[in-house]
């Protein structure tokens, strides 16, 4: 563990330590995603058929009361709400789920680099889905804070649906803003609690303690992480569009040159189709080895705010003197 590793560094510092630990750890990461995602489309394929058929025998055969057999009645029945309802919160839990759980990986695999310690691909699995109800707990947590500013702006939607119904300019005015001040809430919402899942995984908080603790990492430095997540965000991409671009150019080269061959043009037609088919899956294939870089800014990025707020990066350093000290003792006995 070098002691330099734990100290306040810049943001720019951090994105080139998010970089140089990307590139040391890829092929952990990328086979985790890769595995990870086989997996999460394994067992959603299997889940959704189960809640499809659960759904339909449920409701058909009296769910929640619902004992309509006209297809009106069907429509208009607030019991088919209430399963539909239902139905959309547990595809909401599911894909959020999967979604932060995913990140469980990449902060594993980065809290190891860290402390120069080795990342297994099946521990680190074992890590993801071992923390699946504390991520759960997360998200549910997470839903129920932000459920007020759900209510108020369903609730302006359906004033404005009202009052500017055959105002089409004062409308458009309205929606503009109402998508702007829906984004702004939301930016914030995510910035104050970006550390959630850094916090559940390595300090092992669950529900709303999760989130208050990210909050305290946050706080006064509100603009500061947002700006580093928005650089970072923008770093990616470009470092994404630049990858593909460059396939993208070298497609281009080989197909120029087969024009310029003389071949026929149903063939050039049928290359260019199977070259569209191909890329795809290639973008999927390099999104693996690009999508950990955030995961892995995130997590330095907690450790950069502890080391700030709280001086963890001393304790870190006298742990390390500590653990030291007894290797010299052990070796001098």
């Amino acid at each position: 563990m070098d002691t330099e590793k734990f100290s306040s560094m810049s943001i720019t510092k951090i994105l080139d330590k998010a970089l140089d630990t990307h590139k040391n750890s890829i092929w952990t990461s990328a086979p985790y995603m890769f595995i990870y995602n086989l997996i999460g489309l394994i067992v959603g394929v299997v889940i959704l058929i189960v809640l499809v058929l659960g759904f339909g025998a449920f409701t058909m055969f009296g769910g929640f009361g619902y004992n309509k057999i006209s297809m009106l009645e069907d429509i208009a029945s607030p019991f088919m709400y209430t399963n539909i309802t239902i139905f959309a919160g547990i595809i909401y839990l599911g894909i959020f789920s999967f979604t932060l759980t995913k990140k469980v990986g990449i902060v594993e695999i980065t809290n190891k680099k860290l402390f120069n310690k080795r990342a297994d691909i099946v521990k680190v699995l074992g890590v993801a889905f071992k923390n699946i109800p504390r991520i759960l707990s997360v998200i549910i947590a997470g839903t129920i804070l932000f459920l007020p500013a759900i209510i108020v702006f369903g609730g302006i939607v359906i004033g404005f649906g009202i009052s500017l119904e055959n105002n089409t300019m004062h409308f458009i005015i309205g929606a503009i803003l109402f998508g702007l001040s829906f984004i702004a809430v939301v930016t914030c919402f995510l910035t104050v609690h970006v550390f959630s899942v850094q916090v559940a995984v390595l300090e092992n908080l669950y529900f709303f303690k999760a989130l208050k603790r990210s909050r305290q990492l946050v706080k006064n430095n509100f603009w500061k992480i947002y700006g580093s997540l928005l650089i970072s965000t923008l770093a990616i991409g470009a470092i994404t569009y630049s990858i593909y671009s460059f396939f993208g150019v070298i497609l281009g080269i080989f197909y120029l040159i087969l024009m310029a061959s003389g071949i026929e043009t149903e063939i050039l037609a049928s290359l260019a189709m199977i070259g569209n088919l191909i890329r795809t899956p290639l973008q999927l294939i390099l999104s693996l080895f690009i999508a950990p870089i955030g995961g892995i800014f995130t997590t330095l990025l907690y450790y950069n705010q502890r080391f700030k707020k709280e001086g963890y990066d001393l304790t870190l350093r006298l742990e390390k003197m500590k653990e030291t000290e007894s290797i010299i003792k052990g070796e001098e006995k």
